[in-house]
C-alpha cells in the first residue's frame, strides 16, 4: 500500500491519478468497463468493500493512536465510507490505467458463451440470498463421496482464479489501513506502531490464508455446479493465460486504489480537513 503525504486530499488524489495515467495509455470506454465491472463479478467485490471496513477495521487501535476518542473516529469511518465511490474509483481506472488496455482479450471471453455462463454463476452464487444454500449445500458435499476428475478439475479452477489473493489483498489493506492513517495523522506513533503491526499480520495471515482458501475452495463446487467439466477446463484455460492473469490483478488494483481513497478521506475527516 501506498503512504499518504500529509496535504494528500481525496480529489488531489483522484485528479493526480487520472492525470498521471491518461498521459501514458487509453484504457476502455465507459460502456465498456461498466460490462467488464458486471460480467466480471467485481461491481460485487467493490459493494463489499464498504462492509469490510466497516467490519474490519480496529477503530480502537485507530482511535488510541490518532487522538481522536472513539466515538470521533467511529462517525469518521462512517463519513469517509460515504465519500469515497468504489465504482467511480474502478472506472476511472479502467478508462485510464494502461494495464487496462490489456483486457480486449477477456472482454471478448466474457462476452463468449462460456464466459456468459461463468459470469451468470458466479454471479447467482455471490448474491445475499445464495449463501444459506450454499452452506447446505457444502455440508452435504462433506458427508459423502466427491468424484476425484471434478475435485482436482475444481481444485485447479480455484488456483487459476486467485480469489484467494484478491480476499487477502483485502484483508492486508483493511488491517494496515490503521497504520496509513497514523503516518499522516499522528507521525511519531507510527514507527512502534508499524513493527507491531508487521508482526501481528506476519503470524495471522497463513491462518487467514489457509481457512479462506479452504472455504473458497468448498464454495466454488457450489458456485461451479452447474458448468460442466468442459466448462471448467475451458475457464481454467483462459484464466491461465496472459489475458487471464490480467483479469484477476485488476481486481487486486481495484482494491488497492478503493483503500488508498478511503484512507484519504478518513484522514481528511480525522484532522478536521473534511
Amino acid at each position: 500500500m501506498k503512504r499518504f503525504s500529509a496535504w494528500a486530499s481525496p480529489v488531489f488524489f483522484l485528479v493526480t491519478l487520472l492525470l498521471s495515467v491518461s498521459l501514458k495509455a487509453q484504457g476502455l470506454s465507459t460502456e465498456q468497463a461498466n460490462k467488464f465491472l458486471n460480467d466480471s463479478g467485481l461491481n460485487e467485490l467493490i459493494a463489499s468493500l464498504p462492509g469490510s471496513m466497516q467490519q474490519h477495521l480496529d477503530v480502537s487501535r485507530l482511535s488510541s493512536h490518532s487522538a481522536a476518542d472513539v466515538d470521533k473516529t467511529s462517525q469518521a469511518i462512517a463519513e469517509a465510507l460515504q465519500r469515497v465511490d468504489g465504482h467511480s474509483i474502478a472506472l476511472i481506472y479502467l478508462k485510464t490505467d494502461k494495464r487496462a488496455e490489456e483486457l480486449d482479450a477477456t472482454l471478448k471471453f466474457l462476452s463468449s458463451p462460456l464466459g456468459q455462463r461463468v459470469s451468470k454463476e458466479e454471479r447467482l452464487a455471490s448474491q445475499p440470498e445464495a449463501q444459506a444454500e450454499m452452506q447446505a449445500f457444502i455440508q452435504e458435499l462433506m458427508s459423502k463421496p466427491v468424484d476425484p476428475k471434478r475435485a482436482a478439475l475444481l481444485e485447479d479452477l480455484f488456483v487459476s482464479l486467485n480469489a484467494d489473493k484478491v480476499v487477502m489483498q483485502l484483508m492486508k489493506g483493511v488491517y494496515f489501513s490503521v497504520l496509513n492513517a497514523v503516518q499522516v495523522i499522528n507521525p511519531a506513533q507510527s514507527v512502534v506502531l508499524g513493527s507491531q503491526m508487521e508482526k501481528e499480520w506476519a503470524a495471522m495471515s497463513p491462518i487467514l490464508s489457509e481457512q479462506f482458501s479452504k472455504f473458497m475452495l468448498l464454495s466454488a463446487n457450489y458456485s461451479y455446479r452447474n458448468l460442466s467439466d468442459e466448462d471448467i477446463s475451458a475457464y481454467i484455460n483462459f484464466l491461465k493465460s496472459e489475458p487471464g492473469q490480467v483479469y484477476w490483478r485488476v481486481g487486486l488494483d481495484i482494491v488497492d486504489l478503493y483503500i488508498q481513497g478511503f484512507v484519504s478521506e478518513l484522514v481528511a475527516g480525522l484532522s478536521g480537513r473534511s
